[in-house]
């Protein structure tokens, strides 16, 4: 163990201690800023405070719950090391060289007893050490949160192939369903990753090797979902969008995005970006394999070839048959491989012995493997332009958040040195996905070149007090200037102060619809809805709007129940019904006009009614690269104010039906946002002409509240405020349903509005207390109850294989071969670490204990005549 630990120090320490910039990676600053964070807040508060306080961090994206939707076993390791060392970077490369050493010292120990050769072990941990995935998971991608989770890789294998061969299995079943609980706080992907990876070695046991019973089979892969059910208080509240919908937001697919080139087999052939797949480490492992054959190797081999074609994506041919493929990132299986591969060699017989072989397996690895990899190190982007832009942002006297407006997206290193170094929240953070302002901030870098005045809301209602930003031209917003710069990047500040909290006055404008970003430009002063479903909003929050728009429908089933009594109320509706046709073929109703699917194809003339002349261009081109252009026509309509015809039939693209004392303007074939490409003055003039008898308020930042902050910290708010009517206030924080309020001590209702906190306060003086409730969700609550029965569960599980014990690997062997039987009460304990048996005569017919004896002589017993007949009949043993 010695000699593992000190070689993989000298191996470690060039990159991680004496070249520090090679140790930083692309994902690196993140972890910095989450430990950065934590730390703190245990330096400052203590250890109990400091994690109530942790639980919320307010410096990503508006807020974000921190161990919620991002894997919060890493946080756990690296805040802690960071309160005790002081220091964020220090505590980093503390950490990644503990894991390594862990990592290598893991391979070395199992090894060493899987194969009981000691000088194979050290091959195996020191080849696993410097894989080319595994350097560049902690080196060049600096995702520590894998890294995490490959240390528990050895120990997963090791103890599934205990439960297929020892008889005492209820400990080794209790740890291995503990390290899957940890390997999915880890990491749940690569957890997962390596599920896949176990139920392939198992199966390959089965089939390669009779004495391997089929209950242990299923014993060895029960504690995974043990394992899962253990965690479920972090996994199901995030990942089934019973807290927030779409979020996490998955994309469809990245499969062909992260699957390996095929060059990355070639082992000399190391892309800039990537790196080889460690080919040699795989011809090899074959080589002994089929050398010194033992019989978990072909299993090994099987699965570690499984997962590096899993890598290759859709070319491997075999990643298509994968269920649920498309939620994987394909180029992570290859650090399923690694660890399979590495026992090959750590677990060689101590009876093969070739010094020179060995030597050559060493020198091919490292010149081929390793130092392809290790070249890819020194690539790392400087930071000097991103640290120098935080020293600026330190100097200036405004307050508010930072938004970095990079092209074509902030880095972790923009976010770290703009945010954690000047202690400045940011409207950016990690893991996109991950949080439900997700689509504004991918539309704001978007509406520079064409909604500049949508930018200009969201950056006000945000409270963003300074843009970074790395376009070369100004940024066309009136509200900022410019007063800064560093390389390629530039600050802008506010000219007038932002404010946390915001008042939401009647008569403004929302949009609702999934992802409706064309329409949002074109009402740059409407409010977002959080939801396309009309349901999800309370009467007294539509009360704040006069005008509602809706694009991208999902259903329509719903929309005039929700919406029926607040447009006959006087409320006016834009709906557009285009994208509906999938759902409904044959046409549907809505507020008695009928919405029919229909096709256009073609350039069309336009017929405007005379109130809207001017206001949509002479000339329509209806086409798109897949063809026809697809929506809704209406008929039975008040009023068709523009219409097309084609074959002597006209279709209507916009009609007009009033409701009561409100109106309904039906919208068809995606006009606004055709107008917007085609029409010189785009969709203003008619989004003019149809709000020009609706009181909107257009204003693109709100009113500020006026309130008195008692206490702002990261789980905690604080303020007491004087009002002489009641007010809606928005509060620039994330919404998430486990933040608790209180109005002078009793409970408050929180809206959501943008995604964003809302209050209905009512008149006089009062105080407001908000504070994050980790578990304070009906959801997170049930998940954390379901983590405790599966708790019991185990427990259970473990019980029962304690006072049942199974058939092993070794009984079965034992009884194939020789006849015999074990006795039901003999100990297995005793079967332990015994020295060899002599040989004895045996006292039963048709029973021969061998020698030397896996279980003692006193545990076995003469076996029934069936199934000594039976055994001695089966030619099984042969195939042993």
């Amino acid at each position: 163990m010695l000699a593992v630990l000190a070689s993989s120090l000298v191996i470690l320490a060039p990159v991680i201690w004496l070249y520090p910039e090679t140790a930083i990676g692309a994902d690196t600053y993140g972890h910095l800023q989450r430990a950065h964070f934590l730390g703190e807040n245990l330096r400052t508060y203590g250890l109990l405070e400091g994690l109530a306080q942790s639980a919320w961090m307010p410096d990503w994206y508006l807020g974000d719950p921190t161990g919620v939707y991002y894997p919060p076993l890493t946080t756990w390791l690296l805040g802690p090391l960071t309160a005790l060392l002081g220091d964020a970077e220090l505590a980093f490369r503390v950490l990644v060289t503990l894991l390594l050493l862990g990592f290598a010292g893991s391979l070395f120990h199992i090894g060493a007893r899987w194969g009981q050769s000691s000088s194979w072990a050290i091959a195996g941990a020191l080849i696993a050490l410097t894989s080319p995935y595994v350097m560049r998971t902690f080196f060049i991608e600096g995702n520590l949160a894998r890294g995490v989770a490959l240390v528990f890789l050895p120990w997963l294998l090791w103890n599934t192939e205990r439960i297929l061969r020892e008889r005492e299995i209820s400990s080794i079943f209790t740890m291995l369903a503990l390290l899957w609980g940890l390997c999915i706080l880890a990491h749940p992907m690569q957890a997962a990753i390596f599920a896949i990876l176990m139920g392939v070695y198992v199966l390959l046991r089965l089939l390669t090797n009779i004495f391997v019973p089929l209950r242990r089979a299923v014993l060895a892969l029960l504690p995974i979902f043990l394992g899962a059910g253990m965690v479920a208080g972090y996994l199901l509240p995030a990942y089934s969008g019973a807290e927030l919908a779409h979020v996490p937001n998955l994309p469809e697919t990245k499969v062909d995005q992260f699957a390996l080139p095929l060059e990355a087999l070639l082992p000399l052939n190391t892309p800039a970006g990537f790196v080889s797949v460690g080919v040699v480490a795989l011809v090899l492992g074959a080589y002994l394999m089929f050398s010194e054959v033992r019989e978990y190797h072909r299993a090994l081999l099987g699965s570690a070839l499984l997962m590096i074609l899993l890598s290759l994506g859709q070319k491997s041919g075999v990643y298509q048959l994968l269920p649920f493929g498309q939620l994987f990132l394909p180029e992570r299986f290859v650090l399923a491989g690694v660890v399979p591969l590495a026992l090959i060699f750590a677990t060689v017989a101590p009876s093969f012995r070739k010094p020179r072989f060995v030597l050559l397996c060493l020198v091919l690895i490292i010149a081929l493997d390793a130092l392809p990899a290790w070249r890819t190190l020194a690539n790392q982007p400087s930071t000097t332009e991103e640290q120098a832009l935080g020293e600026l942002l330190a100097t200036q006297p405004l307050a508010g958040r930072v938004a970095p407006l990079v092209d074509p997206s902030p880095s972790a290193a923009h976010i770290f040195f703009s945010s954690a170094t000047t202690d400045r929240p940011s409207t950016a953070g990690w893991a996109l996905e991950n949080t439900p302002q997700q689509f504004t901030v991918r539309r704001l870098l978007r509406g520079l070149e064409g909604a500049p005045a949508y930018v200009e809301r969201v950056l006000a209602l945000w409270d963003v007090g300074h843009v970074v930003t790395n376009q070369p031209a100004p940024l066309p917003l009136e509200s900022f200037r410019p007063v800064a710069s560093s390389g390629r990047y530039r600050l802008l500040a506010r000219q007038q102060r932002p404010a946390l909290a915001q008042v939401l006055p009647p008569g403004r404008m929302l949009i609702l619809g999934e992802n409706p970003t064309e329409w949002l430009f074109a009402f740059p002063f409407a409010s977002e809805g959080h939801s396309p479903d009309p349901t999800r909003y309370s009467d007294l929050y539509l009360a704040h709007f006069s005008a509602i728009g809706m694009t991208r429908v999902p259903s329509v089933n719903a929309v005039e129940q929700a919406l029926g009594d607040w447009v006959a109320a006087g409320g006016t509706l834009i709906i557009d019904l285009s994208g509906a046709e999938q759902l409904y073929q044959q046409g549907f109703s809505l507020f008695g006009v009928r919405a029919i699917p229909f096709t256009l194809e073609g350039d069309y003339r336009p017929r405007v009614a005379p109130g809207l002349a001017g206001d949509v261009p002479t000339r329509l081109r209806f086409s798109t690269p897949e063809g026809p252009a697809v929506g809704a026509t209406y008929y039975d309509a008040a009023q068709d104010l523009i219409t097309v015809q084609e074959d002597g039939q006209t279709y209507s693209l916009l009609s007009h039906q009033p409701v009561g004392a409100g109106q309904v303007y039906f919208v068809g074939f995606n006009l606004i946002p055709l107008l917007a490409e085609q029409h010189a003055a785009g969709a203003a003039p008619l989004v003019d002409a149809l709000l020009e008898d609706v009181r909107v308020d257009r204003a693109l930042r709100l009113p500020t509240f006026p309130m008195a902050l008692k206490a702002d910290r990261a789980a905690e708010l604080h303020f007491a405020y004087e009002a002489e009517a009641p007010t809606s206030v928005v509060l620039s924080m994330t919404y998430f349903p486990r933040w608790r309020a209180r109005l002078d001590g009793q409970p408050l209702t929180i809206e959501n509005h943008e995604h964003l906190m809302l209050l209905h306060l009512p008149a006089g003086t009062h105080e407001v207390q908000l504070r994050y409730a980790p578990f304070g969700s009906s959801p997170a609550r049930a998940a954390l109850a379901l983590s405790g029965v599966f708790l019991l569960l185990t427990a259970g599980s473990a019980w029962l294989l304690q006072r049942y014990p199974m058939l092993s690997y070794a009984d079965r062997n034992m009884i194939l071969r020789t006849g015999c039987r074990l006795k039901p009460n003999c100990k297995s304990r005793q079967t332990q670490n015994l020295p060899p048996v002599r040989p004895v005569a045996s006292a039963w017919p048709g029973c021969k204990p061998p020698t030397p004896a896996p279980i003692p002589l006193a545990c076995w017993s003469a076996p029934s005549a069936a199934l000594a007949s039976r055994t001695r009949r089966s030619p099984i043993w042969k195939t042993a």
